[in-house]
């Protein structure tokens, strides 16, 4: 809980401007799978 409220604390100190947006993609989500290619791509 601690890390969670420190790092609000820090986003709202600047503007909200490093956050993005609530309907960008997520790529690294487990139902995207599919998307992740073979093992040693994409930093995986």
């Amino acid at each position: 809980a601690v890390v969670g409220i420190l790092a609000a604390a820090e986003a709202a100190r600047t503007g909200f401007a490093g956050l993005r947006p609530a309907d960008a993609p997520w790529p690294e989500h487990p139902s995207q799978r599919h998307t992740w290619g073979t093992p040693g791509q994409n930093g995986a």
